[in-house]
């Protein structure tokens, strides 16, 4: 009998501290970010709820100076944060330089690792990558990968914070459907061209292609100092001998090369790819490439 009263008040005991932390409240979830995507993802998710997301590098720091910014000057901050933190959303699965997590686990063994595009536990299918291609960055430019990463951020961070949980699902719905009406009106508007054929001179934007069923005429891929007035000129020999009308790059165009699309009958459209509010980017992008293949 001593024993089960010992059990007793140490039960009670347990619930009463229960309620006196419910009642002052329970410490925010922390999650750190890095890389715009997976930035803009979870902040959207989070939006409004008690979950507290830091962006480790600044917003403006393109993700190829990542690794070297985590190392070097913003190391300190980063592993202050990275102490307190609950969990890093990232993209190693598909970014063999995002250190995000490894240096995260550097400062904190128990932070966990929430990966964008391929779920640890695989309890969700990730993003669906090329044929052949490791490297799936610029995945999410395909609506449906933006979906599914989404999905994935979506449920962990509910995990993460269950009293944030109906509020995530919701936002994820509407988000879902934002991508879902974004990919079925890009389908309308690209069928009413009369010759839906890109030509596109950068490795970023294969995704987009095939996400949103352009037919790809060709891709030539080359440092902007590669397209001589010679290169240019035969550019542009194909794009008119082959009837295409619309050349996709994620930077803007030398001027030699700009012009030369545009004396081929072409319009270059310039889909910046960078990630900071991918949603909005994929509108404008959509946006773009139709009024460019419906020109007359």
């Amino acid at each position: 009998m001593k024993t089960v009263n010992i059990l007793f008040v140490a039960l009670g005991l347990l619930a009463g501290a229960s309620a006196s932390a419910a009642a002052a409240g329970t410490p925010a979830v922390r999650v750190l970010t890095a890389h715009p995507v997976a930035h803009a993802i979870t902040a959207r998710l989070a939006e409004g709820g008690a979950i507290e997301i830091t962006r480790v590098v600044p917003a403006t720091l393109p993700p190829t100076r990542h690794a070297s910014f985590l190392g070097g000057r913003g190391a300190g901050a980063f592993e202050a944060a990275a102490r307190q933190a609950d969990a890093v959303v990232g993209l190693r699965s598909v970014w063999a330089d995002d250190v995000l997590y490894p240096h995260a686990r550097r400062a904190n063994v128990r932070v966990v690792e929430v990966d964008a595009a391929r779920p640890v536990d695989g309890a969700l299918p990730g993003v669906a990558l090329r044929s052949g291609e490791a490297d799936g960055l610029y995945a999410w430019l395909d609506p449906t990968n933006l979906g599914r990463m989404a999905d994935v951020v979506a449920r962990d961070l509910g995990r993460l914070s269950p009293a944030d949980a109906e509020g995530i699902a919701g936002r994820l719905a509407t988000f879902k459907r934002a991508v879902v009406e974004l990919a079925a009106g890009a389908g309308r508007r690209f069928a009413q061209a009369d010759n839906p054929v890109v030509f596109t001179l950068s490795e970023r934007l294969d995704y987009f292609v095939t996400g949103f069923n352009l037919e790809l005429a060709g891709r030539d891929v080359r440092e902007d100092e590669a397209w001589t007035d010679e290169a240019a000129a035969q550019l542009g020999e194909r794009l008119r001998a082959e009837g295409i009308g619309v050349v996709l790059h994620h930077r803007a165009l030398t001027p030699a090369l700009d012009a030369a699309v545009r004396a081929a009958g072409a319009v270059p459209v310039l889909i910046p790819a960078e990630g900071n509010d991918p949603l909005e980017e994929l509108r404008n992008a959509v946006e773009s490439v139709a009024e460019a293949l419906n020109a007359p």
